[in-house]
């Protein structure tokens, strides 16, 4: 798994906090922290993007190749 991925899935994990807390009675005290934690992983991502690391592959999958 590439760090982007890890970056991504992160992510989607955050996400899946704040609709899993969504009724929860202290969700806007939850909400102040994960939101910090998104808004870092978004800049990480972003800077994977930047350098052109935003690929899905991993180092033991082969990139496609365009038929001749």
């Amino acid at each position: 798994m590439t760090e982007f991925q890890r970056l991504l899935a992160a992510r989607q994990q955050v996400e899946n906090i704040f609709e899993l807390t969504k009724d929860n009675e202290w969700r806007e005290y939850m909400a102040r922290h994960l939101v910090l934690l998104h808004v870092e992983l978004e800049r990480q991502i972003e800077n994977c993007i930047a350098r052109g690391e935003d690929t899905l592959l991993t180092d033991k999958d082969e990139p496609p190749t365009m038929p001749e």
